[in-house]
């Protein structure tokens, strides 16, 4: 035996273990207590033992963190305090006062205006009334409601726009504060009903509230953000974000907190995915308007934001790791007027970012538009189709006509990607005076317009070229686009489609283009257009051009041969000049 090979540190045991049984004799016999204790020890030392021993058994079995991620996702509350049942859309359901902001802005009401008409219009809901931003108890029926299907959500999403429309024509002295009472009201009021718990409720500040969770409604007047820094944050906080910043629940953590005042994007966690929230009221074309700057002022990344969200996907990139991006406007062409929502070089270079990490960004989440959309990323190079794909919520509030709407959404919770997507929506036309509205699962993605999955950027491209064919296919989309609104399959120069949202005059598919008898591209070939081609406007207009997606391009029609003229000369006719009709 004394042979026999021992282990390193043999020896120092042995003599260990003698010196603790010297003690145990020298001390004599144990008492009653100290061999309770003893056992005691001993016990719980065997327990933990098998517990480590049962975990290290598990993980080498297999064991997975929870497969998905539960997100409850609402956009554009649009809470309006004001709002009274007994006036109707043409006040937008309250009694306005007089312009108390700058006199550029665009969106100014009528004032004064109808009384009679505004009284007659009424449906009388407390709930709320398609035309008329949201009263509080539509807001607090829709927290209720997605909290009831969802009880315990593994993260809430806001995309921005807490704010009513119309903000300076509220019947209150300072506007501004206003709007940062309602802000705080929302936001406060979805962590009261999602919380306590280890829900982590995420802001995509403004709409993020500096525009994702601030949308462009957030600012007083709207699209207000002044002092844009042109490639990197403001220097100091901006007033009027730290005002926001001090009443969103929960509170932005102290790096979020500096990033968002001085006008940047936020980063979150949810579990393994990270979710980068922009700041996108400085991209927008109205954000010049409304600021009174020359349109560019900010340079080609205002707030360094582009080179920020380059920085952290690159960081994302080489730890293996997904991301998701939320805002509030989205970057691509709307369906209101067909017009990229962005200035068109900040969403060329927007697309730029995110198509060379499209093997790290799963999804994109964005809000303003108040209508439920999908936009296929545009195709990358040998015709690879699997950029990450584009969501739009519809709104919380009706005043463009949608059925207020909510949507739960299931992630993959290593990849990020959007697993399955429903939405909620409670349709006004059937809430009575007293009877509170009725929420359900309006449709789920990608059942709904199976074959294509519109979980996809390939799949949201084969919906857009087949809805062209399938008339099926194209009365499901203009419903869900509208959670089933009463007008749903207007075209939008119909007076049933969107009250209170009609495009401006000289848009194309204006009522002023189709008033003069002007030709007007096919409504769906726009849609399906904006779907599947809606990154830039030239990429739109070459769509529609050629009749739709998946068409090809139309030859230009041959000029026909001029006029002749009895002295042989002459000037031919120039199609579309000196007051004749376009060809």
């Amino acid at each position: 035996a004394g042979n026999v090979s021992r282990p390193p540190g043999w020896n120092a045991w042995r003599a260990q273990q003698s010196a603790i049984r010297a003690c145990e004799r020298a001390r004599g016999p144990m008492s009653p207590i100290d061999s309770t204790r003893k056992a005691v020890t001993a016990l719980i030392l065997s327990l933990v033992g098998a517990a480590i021993v049962a975990r290290v058994v598990v993980l080498s079995l297999g064991e997975r963190p929870p497969a998905r991620i539960r997100m409850v996702w609402l956009s554009d509350f649009h809470w309006l305090p004001a709002y009274t049942h007994t006036l109707g859309p043409p006040c937008r359901c309250f009694s306005y006062g007089p312009l108390l902001c700058d006199k550029r802005i665009p969106s100014a009401l009528t004032f004064p205006y109808d009384a009679q008409a505004c009284l007659d219009a009424a449906s009388g809901s407390r709930w709320g009334q398609y035309g008329c931003d949201a009263p509080w108890d539509l807001v607090e029926s829709a927290l209720g409601a997605a909290r009831a299907a969802t009880p315990d959500p593994d993260a809430v999403l806001v995309t921005g726009d807490y704010t009513a429309h119309h903000a300076c024509h509220f019947p209150v002295s300072d506007p501004a504060q206003e709007g940062l009472r309602i802000i705080h009201g929302v936001s406060r009021r979805a962590a009261e009903v999602f919380g306590p718990g280890p829900l982590h409720l995420r802001h995509a500040p403004m709409g993020s509230i500096a525009t994702a969770v601030a949308g462009n409604g957030d600012f007083v007047p709207g699209y207000f953000l002044p002092n844009v820094t042109a490639g990197a944050l403001a220097e100091q906080p901006l007033p009027y974000l730290e005002s926001v910043a001090d009443g969103l629940r929960p509170k932005l953590t102290p790096s979020q907190r500096s990033r968002f005042v001085r006008g940047g994007g936020v980063r979150y966690r949810i579990g393994q995915i990270t979710v980068l929230a922009l700041n996108t009221v400085i991209y927008s074309p109205a954000h010049a308007k409304a600021t009174g700057l020359a349109r560019g002022d900010g340079g080609d990344d205002p707030f360094g934001q582009f080179a920020w969200l380059e920085g952290e996907l690159w960081a994302l990139e080489r730890r293996g790791a997904r991301g998701l991006i939320t805002g509030h406007i989205l970057p691509t062409v709307d369906q209101y007027t067909f017009r990229l929502e962005w200035e068109p070089h900040h969403a060329a270079r927007y697309a730029r970012v995110v198509s060379r990490f499209r093997q790290t960004v799963s999804a994109q989440l964005f809000g303003h538009a108040h209508q439920n959309m999908v936009r296929a990323f545009p195709v990358g190079e040998g015709g690879v189709d699997d950029g990450p794909p584009l969501f739009v919520a519809a709104a919380v509030s009706p005043v463009y006509n949608n059925n207020p709407t909510w949507w739960s959404l299931e992630l993959d919770a290593r990849t990020g990607k959007v697993e399955g997507a429903t939405a909620h929506a409670a349709s006004l036309a059937a809430a009575g005076p007293g009877a509170p509205p009725e929420w359900r699962p309006l449709y789920t993605l990608p059942e709904r317009y199976a074959p294509h999955d519109a979980r996809t950027s390939a799949g949201i491209r084969a919906l857009a070229e087949a809805m062209m064919d399938d008339e099926d296919l194209w009365r499901r989309y203009l419903f869900d686009r509208v959670s089933g609104a009463p007008g749903w399959s207007e075209p939008p120069e119909s007076e049933a489609y969107l009250p209170g949202k009609k495009r401006p005059p000289g848009l194309p598919g204006g009522r002023a283009a189709v008033e003069s008898g002007a030709a007007q591209p096919p409504f769906r070939a726009q849609v399906a257009c904006s779907i599947a081609h809606g990154w830039s406007q030239e990429d739109f207009d070459a769509c529609v051009a050629a009749g739709g997606p998946g068409r090809k391009p139309r030859p230009a029609p041959e000029a026909p041969d001029p006029p002749a003229h009895e002295d042989g000369g002459g000037t031919p006719f120039a199609v579309g000049q000196g007051g004749a009709p376009n060809a």
